[in-house]
């Protein structure tokens, strides 16, 4: 999270597909839920 915060600029919209347990590890990490189906999406904007 470092490096993203580093790097993206504070318009970055970050995304990513967080299965089973990884869900909550993102989710302390600023991340929320989209919906989606099967798969949880997340985002993180900067």
């Amino acid at each position: 999270m470092a490096e993203l915060d580093r790097r993206a600029p504070a318009t970055a919209y970050v995304s990513l597909i967080a299965d089973g347990p990884a869900r909550f590890l993102y989710e302390k990490f600023g991340f929320a839920d989209v919906a989606g189906h099967g798969s949880v999406g997340m985002y993180r904007t900067a």
